[in-house]
């Protein structure tokens, strides 16, 4: 039996993180959902031997039920070892039918709400939209004002929100024909002292006009229209609300600033120098010097030439200790197979440096016959230890 096993380390630390020395590439990738089966034992991904990869994978989803899942995607090297799992949540929606998404019926009922499929069936084609004229009877109904209610339904048995029209029913039928009519934004002048409308006398008109809102300010308005009848009865007015946009005009950026976690108000960040443009490729140095180390939201915004700000793009940030500009590693420790913590392991007791070249002797008595993983991990000044660089060894009598 060899008592002992003698390898030479090169140990860099960069930041917090220890790159293994041998040239090793990713061969195997593999994912598996939800529950991990095993290394090895997820559905293999189609790579290439390489140091990186980056590709597309159309992964099959039909086994899985609908509703929230965890996928699970890892690598493996050339010298066997595994990386970390990278995950991803993914939803997975109901089975979807093009045809059951579609309107497939609708009703219409007048002031009182008799409950959906209790209505009056409206005539309609299947589709994602509908376009219906249908007669609806109002001999039943009193003479007077009524508030007129129509919904569909499509292909899941959802019905939509009603829609309301407010109606007059005259049951006096000796009525006139409609021989006027006119409109009118926002604030109602009277009757018959809107700008007109030319029509054609009869029962019902179909009116295609181009209406001027030349006059109207930008924003939100009413458009209202009614007809009078020949017997000098004007009817409700229908209103549609509609809205007119600012004229739009070439702003070019004129200004740029940013700040951290804190908004200190509009023009009171730190201001960054731009050339004045309708568009910035921005690359400039941010100074953090006044930030505590820890996490922090870096937060910049623009203004353009009319002295509007946009909205700020916010980052997530982390400011190193000020040390850690020259970090110094002052411990190294190793041990095989199970980790027994940071701190536990055996202590080679290197040199203080930025980098340690290790050559030791191995202690290897107390294993087994068989593989075994040796690790060594190491630490710096400030306490943090590095990832683990991991071989696998052989001990044989």
């Amino acid at each position: 039996m060899k008592d002992y096993i003698r390898y030479l380390f090169g140990v860099i630390l960069c930041m917090f993180f220890v790159s293994q020395v041998s040239a090793q590439q990713i061969n195997y990738a593999e994912y598996f959902f939800d529950t991990d089966p095993g290394r090895g034992n997820g559905t293999a991904l189609p790579v290439s031997s390489t140091n990186t990869i980056d590709a597309s994978f159309t992964i099959p989803t039909s086994a899985l039920s609908p509703g929230m899942h965890n996928l699970y995607i890892r690598t493996r090297s050339t010298d066997g070892l595994w990386s970390l799992n990278a995950n991803r949540i993914v939803f997975i929606n109901p089975i979807h039918s093009t045809f059951l998404s579609k309107i497939v019926e609708g009703e219409y009922f007048i002031d009182i709400d008799p409950g959906f499929g209790n209505g009056n069936s409206l005539t309609l084609t299947a589709g994602d939209t509908v376009s219906i004229t249908q007669t609806a009877a109002t001999s039943s109904l009193s003479s007077g004002i009524h508030n007129l209610f129509v919904r569909f339904k499509n292909g899941y048995g959802k019905w939509s929100l009603s829609q309301q029209r407010l109606i007059y029913v005259n049951n006096n039928h000796n009525i006139g024909q409609i021989v006027a009519a006119e409109y009118f934004f926002d604030n109602d002048p009277g009757e018959g002292n809107a700008t007109s409308v030319t029509v054609a006398s009869g029962n019902t008109i179909d009116l295609t006009n181009s209406i001027s809102v030349s006059s109207l300010g930008a924003g939100l308005h009413f458009l209202n229209f009614r007809v009078k009848d020949s017997k000098n009865q004007w009817s409700l007015a229908e209103r549609q609300l509609f809205y007119i946009s600012q004229p739009i005009t070439t702003r070019n950026l004129a200004e740029a600033e940013y700040f951290y976690d804190d908004d200190p108000g509009f023009g009171n960040g730190n201001s960054i120098t731009i050339s004045a443009g309708d568009s910035i490729n921005l690359i400039t140095t941010l100074n953090s010097s006044t930030l505590n180390s820890g996490v922090h939201f870096v937060n910049i915004r623009v203004k353009d030439q009319n002295g509007k700000w946009s909205l700020a793009e916010r980052k997530l940030i982390y400011v190193l200790d000020g040390q850690l500009q020259n970090p110094r590693i002052v411990d190294a420790e190793y041990y095989f197979d199970d980790d027994p913590g940071f701190g536990n392991g055996t202590s080679f007791s290197p040199s203080a440096g930025n980098t340690i070249d290790i050559s030791a002797a191995i202690a290897s008595s107390s294993l087994d016959m068989g593989s075994h993983i040796f690790n060594v991990r190491a630490k710096d000044s400030l306490g943090r230890w590095s990832l683990v660089s991991s071989q696998v060894i052989y001990v044989n009598a």
